[in-house]
């Protein structure tokens, strides 16, 4: 809901906003459960970066002393893209039921970055499609 003075968020007495989601989602055939998560999950990141909320427990409160502290790099996620590609090194050709299953992650994820970035893949075959870094199907 609109504070249609402010034309931000409304806030509750206790601090909580109230937002009203709504969307529609493709349905092409069938869909999974884990689909329909990760579309709500995708849609719900998306509104709360446009009006830009954050969960309580995502802010990060920044000491003064760790500030001049440099960053452990063992610390540093690395970002799901250098994943996938790193794990098609480790294990070349491969579905992306699989990657996900390395990965921890859902095979949509998997399947949007491999689409996304198809100057870094390549794919064999359709039943499944079978991955690979680019250059590397031939070997």
């Amino acid at each position: 809901m609109i504070d249609p003075d402010t034309n931000e968020p409304d806030l509750l007495d206790d601090g909580e906003y109230v937002v009203v989601l709504r969307n529609s989602f493709p349905f092409y055939g069938s869909v999974t459960k884990e689909f329909i998560e990760f579309m709500f999950h995708c849609f719900q990141e998306d509104v709360c970066e446009f009006y830009g909320l954050t969960d309580d427990d995502e802010e990060i409160e920044e000491d003064p002393e760790d500030s001049d502290n440099e960053v452990n790099p063992e610390q540093v996620p690395i970002p799901l893209l250098e994943q996938l590609q790193l794990e098609l090194v480790l294990n070349p050709i491969q579905s992306a039921r699989s990657l996900a299953r390395s990965l921890g992650i859902s095979k949509y994820e998997v399947n949007h970055l491999l689409y996304k970035h198809k100057e870094l893949f390549e794919k064999e075959g359709t039943s499944p499609p079978l991955w690979a870094n680019k250059g590397e199907m031939s070997e």
